[in-house]
């Protein structure tokens, strides 16, 4: 029946691990990270892992960032293949235009249903303190994130084929004159080849946001969305595009806004069995209220890569530019480890 038997022997790896990274950009400055982890810290494949940034160290826009965070897994809890865990992070965010120190605790279930399909759920609970031209403002909510990913590509690191799908919805209740309301957000990835051995390769993202039932005003500042950087637009430094809509005795406040739509195209082309080339254009647009309504504004930009093929994926090396918008100039580098999506 196509079967055989098999003997595995299996060594335990080592208990704890540690590890660090260092990036460096020219506007934002410095950030290093550093994470210990503990694995079967209680004898059942659970696993501790206390990892912390700190980020925009000499940054010419904003303030220091600093952010640490807790973890506990434990596999196998209700089924198999679920997996529970308690989350605790405290972060201290120091923008352009307000700083805001948070704290959040969360317990949550992930379950694998199969290869391509898998499922989260949680219920968290997040306070922050923000401190801008208004003064102090404090936003509590109890939220409960629910994520659905369905997997459809033939190599996540390097994807030729195929397609990835994801829904995050969080509805959450607000206390102390924070609004209720739900965080919508979406995203879809394709990914088609052609020509000898697949040697050229089209793909393209679109990623859909939205924050409905609350105004902005009393809305928690993480919930917002910003467009730039080599996340949403490369060639647009990171989170240039927000709204200015909160008033404030010094003038409109930037934050992220309520809405956001983010869409990618590139072509790739393997020139040899390592060495790849790539052009790309990035468009994003992020608007003032809920269901994409309000005062919008937009950016692009557009630029061509390199790509290194390893065993852990291809190394990533991109250059871009403004095509168009008003929030940044000159070009910006990126270097990364796998497609950019």
């Amino acid at each position: 029946d196509n079967s055989m038997d098999v003997n595995l022997t299996v060594v335990e790896q080592k208990l704890r691990r540690i590890g660090a990274g260092f990036e460096i950009s020219n506007t934002d400055g410095a950030m290093v990270s550093a994470y210990w982890m503990h694995r079967n810290l209680l004898g059942g494949g659970e696993r501790l892992r206390i990892e912390g940034k700190v980020k925009d160290i000499g940054s010419k826009t904003s303030g220091r960032d600093e952010d640490l965070t807790f973890r506990l897994d434990r596999p196998a809890t209700i089924t198999p293949d679920t997996t529970a865990y308690v989350e605790t992070r405290l972060a201290r965010m120091r923008e352009e235009d307000y700083d805001s120190d948070s704290a959040s605790v969360g317990l949550g279930f992930n379950r694998i249903f199969s290869d391509r399909l898998t499922t989260n759920l949680a219920v968290e609970y997040q306070f922050s303190r923000v401190f801008d031209a208004n003064g102090q403002r404090d936003f509590k909510v109890l939220a409960f994130p629910l994520s659905v990913t369905w997997d459809q590509r033939d190599e996540p690191t390097d994807a030729r084929k195929g397609y990835y799908l994801s829904a995050d919805a969080a509805p959450f209740k607000g206390f102390g004159g924070t609004d209720d309301g739900v965080r919508l957000l979406g995203e879809a990835r394709g990914f088609y080849s052609l020509g000898q051995d697949d040697r050229f390769t089209l793909a393209g993202r679109a990623r859909l946001g939205s924050v409905l039932g609350s105004d902005i005003r009393n809305t928690p500042r993480d919930y917002l969305f910003f467009s730039g950087g080599g996340g949403t637009v490369r060639g647009q430094p990171y989170q240039s595009l927000g709204v200015e809509v909160i008033p404030s005795p010094d003038g409109p406040i930037m934050t992220g806004g309520m809405s956001v739509a983010t869409l990618n195209a590139e072509m790739r082309f393997q020139v040899r069995e390592r060495i790849g080339l790539v052009a790309f254009a990035d468009y994003g647009r992020v608007w003032s209220e809920g269901s994409f309504g309000g005062d919008s504004g937009d950016h692009a930009g557009a630029g061509i890569g390199v790509r290194y093929k390893t065993p852990i994926g291809p190394l990533r090396f991109d250059i871009a530019a403004p095509v168009s918008g008003k929030t940044g100039n000159g070009v910006q580098v990126y270097l990364g480890l796998g497609q950019a999506f």
